[in-house]
């Protein structure tokens, strides 16, 4: 960091003529009511600033309350959010001066208000006019702060006490008040007053209040002026007991009531035209209120029933730090249990701090012109410098810069101061943290401001700063009384101690109030400069450690982590003398450290290897498991661990790694401030036990575990970022091999996937075989595709060839056959789950959605089945198959069969589908055994049933029937009588040639029959090779006995015993026909000679005389030759 030193002082010029105001001059305390004086009405009216928000919030509330002027309203609630220096208070005390608007020089104050506004404002008319609107009203303000004010817990009490003393003039106490109230009713109050102050010689708005001291005379000066009311002083003592027992008895609808006819009495007496309505304005409620839920349901019966009564006559306006639904977020209720409120407080106007630097730059930091010179000569000088102090080191939010500009605006604070020191009065007050608790009435960023300058900067020269304990002189009275004084006894318990030190606290004291800046020397330093041209910055901080350093060994503050200091408050004192008394044993810290380092290895344990497969690691912290992993191992060793167990040093392990070849080592680098953490964790989580295991507990008590349970929470995380700092810069060992890590990469998954991706392929030798990324999908689309599209799935793997056939030299595949052929030989399971475990397991280390993809490939490419309960399934296309290869779960539990003998591989199926084509005409058939399967069933059972018929037909003739129809029964069966499918196709390949000549023959056989109808044909030859036979040896048929019938009739007998169909059938006819014309010219031959000799025999028998009848039975006189059966019809 740049540094700087400056000897003397070239600035001379004093702080407290820089200034255009008189920064001395008395600016009263925000809604302070009693101090509403002209002067004082005049100067913060004067000196208002209307910032964008106020403007916002004057808007809306003046639009809705000048409407209730004519049309009677429910949403009488307004509810002004902001934290501290928002002006929340500001601003309703404004309010009251402009709803009340007195006359102040001569003018009324909405006059001297609108002088305030930004002429150049678009809301500046609006306002104007609702001001002149809401003058229309007769208002009546009672404004109050609830917690300087009140009377009790109730905030009825207190509302209905200020009403009694600001606007009905009576005494605040409730009792007293409404004695005045009934007298008043009755005519008697005066005379009443005069009888007291008679006998006390004071006036009676002097004594009221303490009542107990002028009770007896009131008791006389009733019987005196009521005799008829109280006619003995017992009877006035009584309703004086009656008033006081009653006096907060008095219930919320009662008080509206009357409230709402004291405004009808108003409006009575008053003029028509400007009604009157009574305003409630209670700054702090959200304080009163705190997390109490009966006073936020009192608040809400309050705004209910002055809504229900009053109807827009009846205003309750209140400030708080949170908004209204937040804070029924923090009481811990639901929104439907405070509805009402949130209706009735329907003006919600949010206030913010955003605007601060201007209010404070118009009303004490604005500078003369000489102070504006001085400044920016100043910066020219010192302007590095001032940019180092301006900016504070190690926040982690965004704080305003120091600039030229914002410098002059700001001086002697510096820009971030402003926002700090509101965010630490904000945090006090929401949190009530760190024993930071502000009172009553809070002081304003203007009064704190102030005074800060004036009590110690006024005579120094311009160079000087507001240091933080500065701003903490001016608020001590303010804080826990407790931490203060404990801060007070720093220079007398603090050995060596000076003014430094207390001032160190201070600023520590303030500075842990705040989240986002970690309190350290060099923060602390930035907080406490205070003189720009004496102090260095180094040397400062140097003096803050030295005094932190002393302020810890005396017990006043501890460092929680490297570097980050907090102030001991109260209980925390007391509780960090219990953590110091703890004995923090080696292997509680051993236990300590080994928890957050497994914390951190959360982050690794998958190998991301070359963007294909994440294998898990069983990773070991300080020697024990933090998550299951499979054959790879990380063994990971803390900074504690190396340095206290024995003999794990770089040598030994580099050894090590030589006979553990599947193990990382990962040595941390030495960081001792990990053992002082650890340490530290390890007390307080000791120390909180007893606390957090009490039945009851304390407010205190409370706060006090919700801070530890923060720094421990803190705690872990800091070692967690040490050890992953250790581990960034640490050394990795492997198989002899030692790296030594640069700190360059800050993650350590990055780390862990360079380191562990070395060692998988010595683990998983055939990852390669099936290394592919998965694809989920893919499963899917192997079982689905078409055919000629089943190459393009996975072309990695290589699955199926060019010709999209099922490609079993693939090395996955053939890994996968052989596994299953291996475990049917051995007995061995062979379902999903135990092939998942094989392959995945060394040397392999295959993914599991690339085994299913593999074994769906065997699946659809057919030389695999799955069989899955009492099912075999073959079919790709059979939506339960699917399931069990798609279906992680479904296919653990499938087996998978397979058969070297009985696969059938696609290019067999093409073979099967080409065959059923030639033979049964079948062109678009699925590839699938199982549905080729059902084709062969079918095909085979309609040719066996044609070759049975044929038989029939054949059989009838005598024709000789082939050999294949004679075996087909036989080679049918062989074929179709198998379950399994891929069987079915496989017999049918095997006797493809029979059943190729089996239906060939029942072709031929069927044309022969059927198509040409041949049978009559075949049945004349055999009638003619007969007649043949039987006509040959006749010496009168020589025609029949030369070489070419006896050819003809060898022909035939021929085709008659081995069958003419077909090709034979042509030459068979022709030679039956050449035959037949032969046989039958021998037929008329003979036929002519026997009629012939019939008629020359029947010529003698007539010329004997004989009788003829008996020679007519061999006569034939005309020839009507018939070739089926081979003589004359």
């Amino acid at each position: 960091m740049e540094t700087f030193r400056v000897l003397d002082r070239e600035f001379a010029m004093q702080i407290k003529d820089i200034f255009q105001l008189e920064i001395k001059r008395r600016i009263p305390a925000v809604a302070k009511v009693d101090d509403i004086t002209p002067e004082t009405i005049q100067q913060e009216v004067g000196e208002y600033v209307v910032t964008s928000p106020i403007e916002e919030a004057l808007v809306r509330f003046l639009e809705i309350y000048g409407d209730s002027r004519v049309k009677p309203t429910d949403q009488i609630g307004v509810w002004i959010s902001g934290f501290f220096g928002s002006g929340k208070s500001h601003f309703a005390k404004m309010l009251n001066y402009l709803l009340k608007n007195p006359q102040i020089g001569g003018q009324p104050v909405v006059e001297l208000f609108k002088a305030r506004l930004d002429s150049q404002s678009a809301a500046t008319h609006t306002i104007a006019g609702g001001l002149l609107l809401a003058q229309q009203i007769d208002n009546h303000v009672v404004m109050f702060n609830i917690e300087a004010n009140r009377r009790n817990t109730s905030i009825l009490s207190t509302l209905y006490s200020q009403y009694l003393a600001q606007e009905r003039k009576m005494s605040g106490s409730i009792a007293v008040g409404r004695l005045e109230l009934s007298l008043i009713r009755r005519g008697l109050y005066e005379a009443f007053k005069q009888k007291v102050e008679k006998e006390l010689d004071e006036t009676w708005e002097t004594i009221r209040e303490d009542f107990s001291m002028v009770r007896g005379a009131a008791v006389n000066a009733l019987v005196a002026v009521a005799p008829e009311a109280y006619p003995t002083p017992q009877a006035a003592d009584k309703a004086i007991d009656d008033l006081l027992a009653q006096e907060n008895a008095v219930s919320i609808s009662d008080v509206a009531k009357e409230l709402v006819a004291y405004v009808d009495e108003l409006r009575a007496a008053g003029n028509p035209e400007r009604p009157p309505h009574l305003l409630f304005i209670i700054d702090e409620i959200g304080q009163f209120v705190g997390r109490e839920k009966g006073r936020l349901l009192e608040l809400q019966t309050i705004a209910e029933e002055f809504s229900t009564n009053g109807r827009g006559k009846l205003w309750l306006i209140v400030t708080s730090q949170q908004d209204l639904k937040g804070m029924i977020a923090d009481i811990g209720s639901v929104q439907d249990e405070f509805g009402r409120i949130i209706t009735r407080f329907d003006t919600r106007l949010a206030l913010t701090n955003q605007d601060v630097e201007l209010v404070l730059e118009n009303r004490i930091l604005k500078k003369n012109e000489a102070g504006k010179a001085e400044l920016a000569q100043m910066f020219a000088r010192y302007g590095g410098e001032l940019s180092i102090l301006g900016k504070i080191p190690g926040s982690s939010r965004e704080l305003p810069a120091l600039n030229k500009d914002s410098f002059p605006v700001t001086y002697p604070f510096l820009p971030y101061q402003l926002a700090l020191i509101q965010d630490m009065i904000k945090a006090a007050r929401t949190s009530g943290g760190s024993g930071f608790t502000l009172n009553t009435e809070a002081r304003s960023m203007l009064g704190l401001c102030q005074g800060a300058i004036t009590k110690n900067l006024l005579d120094g020269g311009v160079g000087r700063l507001i240091a933080l304990d500065m701003v903490f002189n001016q608020v001590r009275l303010d804080l826990n009384q407790a931490d203060v004084r404990e801060i007070d006894k720093v220079p007398n318990q603090v050995t060596g101690s000076s003014g430094f030190d207390t001032r160190v606290v201070k600023a520590l004291y303030l500075l842990q109030q705040v989240s986002y800046l970690p309190c350290t020397a060099e923060v602390i330093a930035h907080a406490i400069f205070q003189d720009i041209q004496a102090e260095h910055i180094t040397e400062l901080k140097k003096q803050v450690e030295e005094g932190l350093k002393r302020l810890e060994e005396a017990g006043f503050v501890i460092q929680k982590e490297a570097g980050i200091y907090e102030f001991l408050t109260g209980s925390k004192k007391t509780f960090e003398q219990e953590v110091n008394d703890i004995d923090a044993k080696k292997n509680d810290q051993r236990r300590t450290v080994r928890t957050r380092l497994t914390e951190v290895l959360r982050e690794v344990g998958q190998v991301d290897f070359d963007k294909k497969r994440k294998f898990d690691t069983s990773v070991f912290a300080d020697g024990e498991r933090v998550n299951e992993g499979n054959a790879l191992v990380l063994q990971v060793y803390s900074p504690l661990h190396l340095k206290l167990e024995d003999g794990l040093t770089l040598e030994n392990i580099e050894m090590d790694s030589f006979t553990h070849t599947d193990t990382v080592y990962w040595l941390s680098k030495a960081d001792e401030e990990v053992e002082r953490l650890a340490v530290r964790l390890f007390k307080l989580l000791e120390a909180l036990k007893p606390r957090q295991g009490q039945q009851s507990k304390t407010d205190e008590d409370k706060e006090l575990i919700r801070e530890k349970s923060k720094e421990i929470s803190t705690l872990q995380q800091t070692i967690e970022t040490r050890l992953r700092s250790a581990l960034y810069n640490g050394t990795l060992v492997w198989s002899g091999d030692v790296q030594e890590l640069d700190g360059k990469v800050t993650t350590l998954n990055p780390i862990f996937n360079k380191a562990m991706a070395r060692v998988v392929p010595h683990i998983y030798p055939k990852f390669g075989m099936a290394g592919i990324r998965p694809d989920a999908k893919a499963i899917e689309t192997v079982l689905t595709i078409s055919d000629f599209a089943l190459s393009t799935v996975e072309p990695g793997l290589a699955l199926f060839d060019e010709k999209n056939h099922l490609n079993t030299h693939a090395q996955g595949i053939d890994e996968i056959m052989r596994e299953l052929e291996r475990r049917e030989n051995k007995g061995l399971d062979k379902d999903g789950r135990s092939l998942l475990a094989h392959f995945e397991a060394p040397p392999y280390g295959w993914h599991p959605e690339v085994i299913r993809l593999m074994v769906a490939g065997m699946f659809r490419g057919g030389v695999l089945s799955i069989k899955s309960g009492n099912v075999v399934y073959d079919d790709a296309s059979v939506p339960a198959a699917r399931d069990r290869l798609t279906k992680a779960n479904d296919f653990k539990s499938a087996e998978f069969l397979y058969d070297p003998d009985e696969s059938v591989s696609l290019t067999e199926r093409k073979t099967a589908q080409d065959a059923m084509y030639v033979m049964f005409g079948r062109s678009k058939t699925q590839d699938t055994a199982s549905a080729l399967a059902g084709y062969i069933h079918e095909d085979l059972e309609k040719l066996y049933a044609q070759v049975e018929r044929l038989a029939l037909q054949l059989g009838q003739v005598e024709y000789p029937l082939p050999a294949s129809f004679k075996q087909s029964r036989e080679l049918i069966q062989k074929v179709s009588s198998h379950a399994r499918p891929n069987k079915v196709v496989r017999m049918f390949l095997t006797h493809v040639e029979a059943l190729k000549a089996l239906h060939a023959d029942a072709e031929t056989l069927y044309k022969f029959v059927e198509t040409d109808k041949r049978i009559p044909q075949y049945k004349q030859a055999r009638t003619l090779l007969r007649a043949y036979e039987e006509t040959r040896q006749v010496l009168a048929a020589k025609v029949l006995q030369t070489p070419e019938s006896i050819a003809l009739a060898e022909g035939i007998r021929l085709g008659l015993r081995e069958g003419v169909a077909g090709e034979k059938w042509p030459v068979f006819a022709q030679a039956v026909e050449s035959l037949l014309q032969a046989y039958q010219q021998v037929y008329t031959d003979l036929h002519a000679q026997r009629q012939e000799l019939f008629a020359r025999l029947s010529g003698e028998l007539v010329a004997e005389g004989l009788e003829t009848v008996y020679l007519q039975a061999y006569s034939c006189a005309n020839l009507a030759f018939d070739p089926a059966q081979m003589t004359c019809k």
